[in-house]
């Protein structure tokens, strides 16, 4: 606590020398960290990086995000990564990262079958000859790990200025910002929807909040790529209407659940494994049926992350909520996908971890939430945090007494209340800075064209839809058959 305080306060007093362009009275902010840091004696200099590293993910942001300066935002995470990389203990994290995969390769190659020293030469003598040796074509499902290695190697060279919150001009001259609200659950009384609008009477400030999800609308709600809504929806990200997102998107297939065992007394068929860390999309020898599931779950995915480049491009908001990273590196993740790790590199990307039993939930349930432009979105969170909660023993993994299973739950009301705070706090933050823009709606001569037409009406519609919250609606399971028509 002392080290934290003493850092806080510290930095603060550097941030207002450096807001106030007083950067000849500015010390060097990372030798003053370090500084600190070496006060505890070098018998403590492990758990003194540890505190640091906290530090800096939870109470960092929060004064980054007081300061109202772009620039110092840039500044502080470019210290801040210089010094966490000058530490020994992430020089360790590293040397063992890179350890536990130096050890996988050595195994698989030790289990690889021995080779001659000379290839043995065959002929095309009969079938059986010519069917070894013919060509084989190569599929692009195998090569997984080289996609996502691919995706690791690339770096973010230059940055475009940042794209500015999107607004539509009421016929009152009012700002409306549009807050997408994806694979959102049914509507129920203080859920995510049901705080934004509470906040939004509260401070003043025109929300149209659209919750997507089979279990409010089959149609509307359908989030899947080649449903129509998806295409609307999609339509609305390209025209940068949208003001912020938050995503839910289904762990469905990457549940750590899969790696559980089965009850003694379990009368179902247990679902195993169908993706690793180096096969993110798919393991080999997968059946038809389980090909199927793992596409959804794959489509899913990528529709988040397309979500969150849209944002990058054409500024917003992003929250996207999924299970948090598994201890084993060996197992699957998106937060560990070559393309997240790309996006996590962009400066304005943050990836924490909460654990929900804290806002009142009925199981520990650890979540990663990654973040675009939410500097504050811990601090956020935490104002809704309730008190002296005691940690409950029972894990998300498994089956309850019905028989369903546990990994399918909603967020409890009050992590909806912290969600839906730091929506509306970034936004009534830009509004004042003046990081927001209008949206233009076609040409002022003629009116917007007949798509522009077409997609305001399918926004407003879902909004309409979303309104109501129906006391019989249920939870659907994320793995739904479709029916397609020729």
């Amino acid at each position: 606590m002392k080290i934290g305080d003493t850092l806080t306060q510290g930095t603060q007093a550097w941030i207002h020398r450096f807001c106030e362009n007083q950067q000849a009275q500015n010390p060097d902010l990372i030798d003053w960290w370090l500084n600190v840091l070496h006060t505890v004696g070098e018998e403590y200099a492990d758990w003194a990086a540890m505190v640091f590293q906290e530090w800096g993910a939870h109470l960092l942001p929060e004064l980054v995000a007081d300061a109202m300066d772009g620039e110092v935002e840039y500044v502080l995470d470019d210290l801040y990564a210089e010094a966490v990389n000058l530490l020994p203990r992430e020089a360790l994290l590293s040397r063992l990262r890179l350890l536990h995969q130096l050890r996988q390769r050595y195994e698989e190659e030790a289990a690889a079958p021995a080779v001659p020293h000379r290839a043995v030469k065959r002929g095309t003598a009969n079938v059986k000859e010519r069917s070894s040796t013919r060509q084989q074509v190569p599929s692009a499902f195998f090569s997984q790990p080289q996609w996502h290695a691919r995706f690791r190697e690339i770096q973010w060279r230059d940055l475009p200025r940042e794209a500015q919150i999107p607004y539509l001009v009421q016929s009152n001259g009012r700002p409306c910002f549009i807050i997408a609200h994806l694979f959102s659950g049914r509507r129920r009384q203080e859920d995510f929807h049901w705080w934004l609008q509470h906040y939004a009477i509260e401070y003043d400030i025109d929300l149209c909040i659209l919750s997507l999800d089979t279990a409010i609308s089959p149609s509307a709600g359908d989030l899947h790529r080649s449903a129509a809504s998806w295409h609307q929806l999609e339509r609305c990200y390209r025209a940068g209407i949208i003001a912020g997102s938050l995503l839910g998107t289904p762990c469905e297939t990457f549940s750590e659940a899969r790696y559980t065992p089965a009850p003694p007394d379990c009368q179902r068929r247990w679902p195993r494994p169908l993706r690793s860390a180096e096969h993110l999309f798919g393991l080999p020898g997968l059946s038809v049926r389980e090909l199927l599931q793992t596409q959804l779950g794959t489509g899913f995915a990528l529709q988040g992350l397309e979500v969150l480049c849209h944002h990058v491009v054409r500024g917003g908001l992003v929250v996207s909520e999924h299970p948090a990273a598994p201890a084993d590196l060996e197992r699957p993740t998106v937060w560990r996908a070559g393309l997240t790790e790309l996006l996590l590199r962009h400066p304005d990307v943050r990836l924490q971890t909460i654990c929900q039993y804290e806002w009142g939930a009925s199981s520990v349930k650890p979540t990663g939430l990654l973040g675009l432009r939410v500097p504050g979105l811990i601090g956020a969170l935490r104002t809704a945090v309730i008190p002296h909660v005691k940690k409950p023993q029972q894990a998300a993994i498994g089956c309850n007494e019905e028989g369903t299973f546990r990994t399918a739950m909603e967020y409890p009301p009050m992590l909806c209340k912290g969600l839906a705070w730091a929506f509306v706090k970034h936004l009534r933050a830009a509004l004042r800075g003046g990081r927001t823009r209008a949206v233009s709606r076609g040409n002022e001569a003629i009116g917007p064209t007949m798509e522009e037409g077409e997609m305001y009406s399918w926004v407003a519609e879902v909004a309409e839809v979303g309104k109501t919250i129906r006391s019989d609606a249920s939870i659907l399971p994320d793995h739904q058959p479709r029916t397609f028509h020729a």
